[in-house]
């Protein structure tokens, strides 16, 4: 196909594969996963056909019995009784490179799965396209290098590459779901967008959220979430502009999560009050309807494309997170790594101002020995400030 692209996650996926029974591959509906898995696996099913689900539910042992290994199970969460089948399955049969089971759904939400597999399946999440994927380029490794850099003053930055900048920010607004973004016309990635969110709310969010609200409040929820990406969660005032309570919405909110939707990052430094960004910044884009306040682009930019660096490479243990202090102190994108402890600030400023130095500091005064990437449109680049680097956005795409 056209959109066919080689994903970062392949290579993980395969070497899961020589250590696991059971290897799971998730992530938001049509990101690629299929595409992805189905020439891993000797023989492949997907639940999406009746009348494969109709003998997973129906007699799960039967299901699984006598198939070539790998076998491939494409969107298992919607047969949940399949799960005790795979567990005694692997128990019986301990060799690794079993089954590769794909879903859309994070096991964690559907108690039968998670209590089946706990310790019986390596996990694995394929984002959305990054923009090396989508130009079949070797994923960035930009921020791993700044981490590893011993001495930033000797240290050799990116060079700039302003075009670069420019196809990030083109690839930012259509996104990374395959199916869509390489559509060129906006009318018909509209199109898909809509059906795509239909199916989403109609039958995905029933999988994981017992919910009595029509779809068109849902997608509201979701509108108002996509134009606060990178602000503190404020629950109250959310429920004044949806008009759905605020017992209810912790619980919809962990639906999007559980479909992959949103990603949640804790709050360290004082602030409790978490943020959440969309995984697909496309999708984002058509529930705002493109309405993305420039103070806020620099942020949702630097997430979608710093966090596949760490995501892809879980020998690094990262742990995502933003900082915030109740004195106005802000780090709103931090990465917990096994190399250490990188901040990054994303702006859109023509200068350097104190206020950014000054959160920098603040920074590194809570975490000792973290470095400080800020980032902006201005022609200054070096070290601001002891392991604190500020740079041109351009030099930083990859």
């Amino acid at each position: 196909m056209a959109h066919t692209r080689d994903r970062s996650l392949g290579p993980l996926i395969e070497k899961a594969l020589k250590f696991s029974s059971i290897v799971g591959v998730f992530g938001h509906r049509q990101t690629g996963k299929t595409t992805l898995v189905e020439n891993l696996g000797a023989e492949y099913v997907t639940l999406d056909r009746a009348q494969d689900l109709n003998l997973a539910e129906q007699n799960p042992e039967a299901f699984i019995l006598n198939r070539e290994l790998p076998f491939v199970i494409d969107e298992c969460q919607l047969a949940p009784l399949l799960f005790p089948a795979l567990k005694d399955a692997v128990r019986m049969r301990k060799s690794p490179g079993q089954y590769l089971l794909t879903g859309s759904v994070r096991f964690t939400s559907r108690k039968v799965i998670r209590e089946s597999l706990t310790g019986r399946l390596f996990q694995l999440e394929l984002l959305p396209l990054t923009l090396e994927e989508a130009q079949s380029r070797p994923l960035s490794d930009a921020l791993i290098r700044f981490l590893k850099a011993k001495n930033l003053k000797s240290w050799q930055a990116p060079d700039k590459n302003p075009s670069r900048l420019n196809e990030l920010l083109r690839h930012f607004e259509v996104g990374g779901l395959p199916g869509i973004c390489f559509h060129r016309e906006p009318a018909i990635r509209a199109g898909k967008f809509a059906s795509h969110t239909d199916t989403l709310l109609r039958r995905d969010l029933r999988l994981v959220c017992e919910t009595t609200l029509p779809a068109s409040v849902v997608q509201a929820v979701l509108a108002e979430l996509a134009l606060g990406q990178g602000m503190p969660l404020e629950l109250a005032a959310l429920s004044r502009r949806v008009r759905v309570s605020v017992k209810t919405l912790p619980y919809l909110i962990d639906a999007f999560e559980a479909l992959f939707l949103v990603r949640i990052l804790e709050c360290r430094g004082g602030s409790k009050k978490p943020i959440l960004f969309f995984e697909d910044s496309g999708l984002a884009h058509y529930f705002s309807q493109g309405r993305i306040p420039e103070s806020s682009l620099a942020l949702r930019l630097a997430f979608s494309h710093f966090f596949p660096q760490f995501h892809y490479r879980p020998e690094l243990v990262s742990r995502l997170f933003c900082y915030r202090t109740r004195g106005g102190a802000e780090v709103p994108l931090a990465f917990d790594t096994q190399l250490g402890i990188l901040g990054v600030i994303p702006t859109w400023f023509d200068t350097p101002t104190p206020a950014l130095l000054a959160s920098a500091r603040s920074f590194q005064k809570t975490f000792p020995g973290s470095k400080v990437l800020i980032l902006g449109q201005w022609s200054r680049r070096g070290e601001l400030a002891p392991n604190v680097w500020v740079d041109h956005w351009s030099a930083w795409v990859g």
